[in-house]
């Protein structure tokens, strides 16, 4: 048994892959390294702890630190940062070249979920029961709403 290859199935990590290309996280790779690693930030501590957690398998969970940005550029209300990274992996490299559209192919319903707290809102209409839905998109799929729509609705 010992001389069985790792498995190339990275299907269990698309969740992880999805929220980075979509939502607020990034890729990231060491100049003097070959693979990239998934990094999210948040002000939120557990929402961070919570995707790498959730998301990743336990053997590529990395850590969470925290920073406080008083001594920052910045302005002085601004709350502290928390950053949550995997380890490196080969999919995570593979896919540093994805698209946005790549990452709307991968949605589960909790990947739109997570995505939705990290970049939309629901508001309440003032004179009314329902709610206003807003979601802000990124550059790329604002890039062509008719496209995004189509999406949407199928």
């Amino acid at each position: 048994m010992g001389n069985q290859q790792p498995s190339t199935d990275y299907r269990h990590l698309n969740e992880a892959v999805c929220n980075v290309l979509l939502g607020d996280g990034h890729y990231w790779r060491h100049p003097e390294c070959r693979n990239a690693k998934l990094v999210w930030s948040s002000i939120h501590s557990d929402w961070v702890t919570w995707k790498m957690n959730t998301l990743l398998p336990p053997e590529l969970r990395g850590s969470v630190h925290g920073r406080d940005r008083s001594n920052d550029n910045c302005f002085p209300n601004a709350k502290p940062i928390f950053t949550s990274c995997s380890r490196v992996h080969p999919y995570f490299t593979q896919t540093r070249t994805w698209s946005a559209w790549d990452g709307l192919g991968l949605l589960t319903p909790r990947g739109l979920g997570s995505w939705f707290l990290d970049d939309g809102c629901a508001v309440k209409h003032k004179n009314a029961s329902g709610y206003h839905v807003y979601w802000s998109l990124g550059v790329e799929l604002s890039s062509d709403p008719d496209r995004f729509l189509h999406w949407v609705r199928s």
